[in-house]
């Protein structure tokens, strides 16, 4: 018996590799984002604490260059704080472009496996249809036989 074979199996294996990469990409967009969401919790639990702290060297009665050392400090944590925001805002753009790729990835993969499903079943239908065809002239000999046979038998028996 003969095996469906499908033409476009090597776009196929195409598809299935670019969505593959596209599904690892997204992952890794994904990873990224959580690390860069856990760095700006992070900052923000350290401009939080520095800001605690100060607060306490003012209560102490600290001294103005104390105090001053505070003031700066928080400033720079609140810049690392922005720096990680920004961090965040480019991650989540490229874990949307990534989940995009993905779903685009996916969709020309699902079209090309919609195409080799209605071709092997246009196959299998060509098949049966062939299969049929040979089992009724099978039949039809069988029968045109057996006819002759007793037609003869007829002649025969005159």
């Amino acid at each position: 018996m003969a095996r469906f074979r499908f033409r476009a199996q090597a776009a196929l294996d195409l598809r299935i590799r670019e969505h593959d990469v596209a599904r690892r990409a997204l992952a890794t967009a994904e990873v990224a984002h959580g690390g860069a969401l856990a760095a700006l919790d992070e900052a923000t639990l350290a401009v939080a604490q520095a800001g605690t702290q100060a607060a306490e060297a003012m209560a102490a009665g600290g001294q103005n260059a104390q105090l001053e050392w505070y003031r700066s400090w928080i400033v720079g944590l609140r810049n690392q704080r922005a720096t990680r925001a920004a961090e965040v805002t480019r991650r989540e753009r490229d874990l949307a472009k990534a989940r995009a790729a993905c779903i685009t990835a996916k969709q020309r993969l699902d079209a090309l496996e919609r195409l080799r499903d209605e071709a092997r079943h246009a196959w299998e239908r060509a098949m049966h249809a062939k299969e049929q065809r040979e089992i009724d002239a099978l039949a039809t000999m069988r029968f045109v036989s057996l006819r002759r046979a007793e037609h003869l038998r007829g002649r025969l028996d005159d």
